[in-house]
């Protein structure tokens, strides 16, 4: 029987060495790469991806395991949010209550862009999974989750700039860098 366990998960800006250090343990078979479509997506204990702008990065865990998609709009596939959503719903049980959500990237500006992030969002919505968003960013970054520590990671060189300012305070170093960040009540910044 699934037991509700109650954690928050963190999500910690870093520079560019610190992110070095953290993904290099991470097996690159459980990097989500180009071309960004669900086929590159992975489920594991850690998973990283890189070059986040214009795309959606939707990370579900469930404090053991998380789901990584990066998902390009420009690519047509990405598109299909049928096969995006039935693909999900194969990989997860939506019904486990300790499911939690991140949703990272997209640009407001390029309706693509936006249309794929509301859609993965309308899902957590929808299925009742607490998630929280990094939306629209001045540039492209890089993210990572870590399960024994239930910890995301998040680099770019404005965050490497504003934590070499000693800016410490994890919530101004990532409003610097996106424009809408929302935590659910279930994380917090570590």
């Amino acid at each position: 029987m699934e037991q509700n366990i109650s954690f928050k998960s963190g999500f910690k800006p870093v520079n560019y060495a610190e992110y070095g250090k953290i993904t290099n343990t991470i097996s690159k078979k459980f990097f989500v790469d180009f071309p960004w479509t669900v086929n590159e997506s992975v489920k594991a204990s850690n998973a990283k991806t890189s070059m986040v702008f214009d795309c959606s990065v939707l990370g579900i865990t469930d404090g053991k395991d998380v789901l990584m998609l990066h998902l390009c709009p420009s690519v047509k596939e990405n598109s299909d949010y049928n096969k995006i959503k039935n693909f999900i719903l194969k990989k997860i049980k939506i019904d486990n209550p300790n499911l939690q959500a991140a949703l990272f990237g997209s640009q407001y500006n390029w309706t693509d862009s936006a249309n794929l992030n509301d859609f993965l969002l309308s899902l957590m919505k929808k299925w009742n999974i607490p998630c929280s968003i990094f939306n629209t960013s001045k540039e492209a970054f890089n993210v990572a989750y870590k399960s024994n520590i239930d910890e995301w990671y998040i680099t770019s060189k404005n965050i490497s700039k504003a934590l070499e300012a000693e800016n410490t305070n994890s919530e101004d170093v990532f409003k610097s860098e996106f424009y809408k960040v929302e935590l659910s009540e279930l994380d917090e910044f570590a």
